[in-house]
């Protein structure tokens, strides 16, 4: 079991039998966002996202309670890409990643190629959340590029450089 930080506080409150059965879950739904573009700038923005279908929405509804944060929202079908309607689970404030998300896949460790993006974005959830929302860094900025490489390497099924 991975060593939480000190410096920053869990909220995480879940029974193991949870845990354990969200990270399996996430390992095949979930997805770990790093970046926001808007007007095209591209900014470091973590988040993690869960997508299941219409049907499953009480999943999802339950994970939000156990959680205590992030919010659903419905996804629309759409005719380009032939996906019916679904629901998301979407957690995207700093304080909520840093000291419910990233406390929960340390100690319900992830196992498939997320558990290497995993490490990646909680590094830039830890810098987010230590600059007390203040302008992104140069130094958040390189990071990001960094990691925006690294899970491409990942992605395309080479193993990104942890550490």
């Amino acid at each position: 079991m991975a060593q939480e930080s000190p410096s920053i506080p869990t909220r995480l409150n879940v029974t193991d039998e949870f845990g354990y059965w969200l990270s399996g879950l996430f390992d095949g739904e979930g997805c770990f966002l790093f970046k926001e573009t808007r007007h095209g700038v591209v900014t470091p923005k973590p988040k993690i996202r869960l997508v299941l279908r219409h049907d499953d929405q009480s999943v999802l509804e339950y994970v939000h309670e156990q959680l205590g944060c992030g919010k659903e929202y419905v996804v629309p079908p759409n005719a380009k890409t032939h996906t019916q309607e679904a629901r998301e689970y979407r957690v995207h404030k700093i304080s909520d990643l840093a000291e419910v998300i990233v406390p929960l896949f340390e100690r319900y460790p992830l196992h498939t190629k997320k558990a290497h993006e995993f490490q990646l974005w909680k590094g830039l959830v830890s810098l987010r959340y230590m600059a007390h929302g203040r302008p992104v860094s140069d130094q958040e900025r390189q990071l990001y590029a960094q990691m925006d490489n690294w899970i491409a390497q990942s992605r395309s099924g080479a193993e990104p450089p942890l550490g």
